[in-house]
């Protein structure tokens, strides 16, 4: 980013990573939220092992399961990050509510689909 934008969005930008944030020696656990339906995300991940990920919530369920707030309290204890699709990311502020961005565990967005089974 060369430039100051002129218009400011919550969105944040997206960057390449050369390496992972997270490792098997972390023990961290990640939550990701995906646009319905899930099966198709954890067919695609299900070959790749990937230990890290530990729960993936489709945003139905995510607004159905999780209305309480000790719910979403208990989900945001149990995870050290959350992940989500682009997809769903701008509605996740409603479902999630205001704990998840005051103990600062945004939900980072990640383009999950689109992507061909070579390129995962």
């Amino acid at each position: 980013m060369t430039q100051v934008p002129e218009r400011p969005t919550p969105k944040p930008m997206q960057i390449v990573l050369p390496n992972s944030f997270t490792n098997k020696e972390q023990n961290s656990r990640v939550c990701v939220f995906v646009k319905d339906p899930v099966n198709d995300f954890k067919e695609k991940i299900q070959d790749l092992d990937i230990p890290c990920i530990a729960k993936v919530i489709g945003y139905d369920k995510l607004k159905r399961e999780y209305k309480q707030y000790k719910d979403k309290k208990a989900l945001l204890k149990e995870y050290d990050m959350f992940l989500s699709d682009l997809r769903v990311y701008k509605m996740l502020p409603e479902c999630l509510g205001k704990d998840f961005y005051e103990k600062k565990k945004y939900p980072y967005p990640l383009k999950l689909h689109g992507f061909s089974d070579d390129d995962l």
